[in-house]
């Protein structure tokens, strides 16, 4: 059985570790520390909602939502989503998805908005979920080095 719970602070240190498994694997590739992702994780509580997502009542994964970063009350955004490798393929995602539209509907929300890597196994599933590319937004990116520079 699936089921959601807003996240205690005990639960941070097993969600870090998904958070960091997750996110370190292709095509993510982000090399990130568990402590790097417990600091998020405790960044996130502050002004966003932390769910626990469990499978029977064993921690798989987790979700963060941000009702004011587009559009308060209108766009509830998903900030990060998260499901353990050892228990992925068991419906987790899709429940996770579902559970996300059905809280925002609950709140008042129009609308719910995420950023994926196209090249990730859940970018397949959120298509098939019927969610689809925004047309309000584009992600744009640069990488740092002392030879690029903005032009005046």
């Amino acid at each position: 059985m699936i089921t959601v719970k807003k996240t205690a602070a005990s639960d941070f240190p097993r969600l870090a570790i998904i958070y960091r498994d997750g996110f370190n694997e292709p095509p993510y590739n982000e090399g990130w520390t568990s402590g790097q992702t417990l600091d998020k994780l405790k960044l996130f509580s502050k002004y966003c909602e932390v769910f626990s997502i469990l499978y029977d009542k064993e921690l798989a994964g987790f979700l963060v939502l941000n009702p004011n970063l587009w559009k308060p009350g209108e766009v509830m955004f998903g900030e990060e989503m998260a499901v353990d490798k050892n228990f992925r393929g068991r419906g987790i995602g899709t429940f996770m998805m579902n559970w996300m539209v059905d809280y925002a509907k609950s709140r008042g929300f129009k609308r719910v908005m995420f950023f994926s890597n196209n090249k990730s196994g859940a970018y397949k599933l959120y298509n098939k979920l019927g969610f689809s590319k925004s047309d309000e937004v584009e992600v744009f990116s640069k990488e740092l080095n002392q030879k690029n520079r903005v032009l005046k």
